[in-house]
């Protein structure tokens, strides 16, 4: 049985779209309006497979998310059956309450995230955690917590529905796939350190450079530390580095070490050595000075922010123009260099034979259709 009616295919009768905020392989998502109370909505667009169908792990996801409620994880208001709505291959369309902010992106308005007080960032990590135990209580993994599914509004966090790269625990980059909520508590350990530092702590471009950047920092596995890491699928095709010793603490020994205490106890290779949401909850770092703020005592930034992120994204266009500029500038040079070149060729060519000249042409005929798909390069 389906989690939802479909019968129902209102869409533009309830909601009036704003503008799209995301757009995914598997979704697509609007900010909306409610027309009968002129709230602000998030719509989901599910995208249907064509050749499979609706996808089993949609419906999960929206099994689960009318199950679950709770103040820190994002609350569905609805689910439609949306009929050729905007896009013909979507079926299913999710209706949340609408978040105006991510972490990440607040995290990368500094200067207004060096204006907060200890004491909020706390507030943000207990509800975090707060939301992760109710999660792990009621046997359910995220898996897929970072910054950008963390969300923020007036009153403080909100946890959004494969564990991406930077935020992925060693066991599933080693291909276990037998995990419990443990591969959740490494990801708000990364997390929670980025909110100082401000950028995400191991950044690598593919699953072995995650591995090494983990390993630099966090020390190579031992048999002593974690017995289980050699029965891993991917460790007979890995080459491990020399062993290196676990320097997480000396990385970042400017930070609090009460704060650290509690990361070291998140960022352990081994899965059952990590804290679990019920023991960092209990950690020493919320009990002490300054206490975590509440909700209602946190400082808004909706103006601020709002500036910023216009800020950001005309920088971003600016550097989008600039680096079309620059491209097409080198692409400019590169064909006056290779008319030079085959001009000059062409030229001593002439002294010689025709074969010399016929190469020197399939050269340049080479070039032209490589210069007819530049903007690909």
């Amino acid at each position: 049985m389906l989690p939802f009616d479909p019968s129902e295919n209102v869409i533009n009768d309830k909601y009036e779209i704003i503008n799209q905020i995301g757009c995914g392989a598997y979704a697509s998502v609007y900010k909306a309006r409610t027309k009968t109370t002129g709230k602000l909505v998030a719509i989901k667009q599910l995208k249907n497979d064509r050749d499979q169908g609706f996808p089993v792990t949609s419906l999960r996801e929206i099994q689960l998310l009318q199950e679950i409620h709770h103040p820190n994880i994002i609350q569905l208001i609805e689910v439609l059956h949306a009929n050729d709505f905007i896009e013909r291959n979507t079926t299913i369309s999710l209706v949340f309450e609408f978040m105006p902010h991510d972490l990440s992106s607040f995290l990368k308005c500094e200067e207004i995230v060096s204006k907060v007080a200890i004491g909020q960032l706390k507030g943000y990590m207990l509800q975090i955690l707060q939301a992760i135990q109710f999660l792990h209580s009621n046997n359910i993994i995220h898996r897929d917590i970072k910054t950008g599914n963390i969300l923020i509004n007036d009153v403080g966090i909100y946890t959004n529905n494969m564990v991406t790269l930077w935020y992925r625990p060693p066991e599933l980059l080693l291909g276990e796939t037998r995990y419990k909520g443990e591969v959740d508590m490494w990801s708000v350990g990364c997390v929670f350190l980025e909110i100082f530092k401000h950028r995400p702590v191991f950044h690598g471009k593919t699953e072995n450079e995650q591995l090494s950047k983990i390993w630099e920092i966090c020390g190579t596995p031992t048999d002593l530390e974690w017995p289980q890491f050699k029965e891993m699928k991917m460790f007979q095709t890995l080459a491990l580095p020399t062993p290196q010793k676990r320097i997480l603490k000396d990385v970042f020994k400017g930070y609090d070490p009460i704060f650290m205490d509690l990361i070291d106890h998140l960022l352990q290779l081994n899965p059952k050595s990590r804290f679990t949401a019920d023991e960092a909850l209990q950690h020493k770092y919320f009990t002490g000075e300054p206490r975590p703020l509440k909700p209602e005592e946190m400082t808004k930034f909706e103006p601020s922010l709002e500036s910023c992120y216009r800020k950001m994204q005309k920088e971003k266009q600016i550097n989008r123009s600039d680096s079309r500029e620059r491209r097409d500038d080198r692409m400019n040079r590169r064909r006056q260099e290779d008319d030079f070149r085959y001009q000059r060729a062409n030229k001593r060519g002439t002294s010689f034979n025709n074969r010399r000249r016929t190469d020197y042409s399939r050269r340049d005929n080479w070039r032209g259709r490589r210069g007819s798909n530049e903007k690909f390069y």
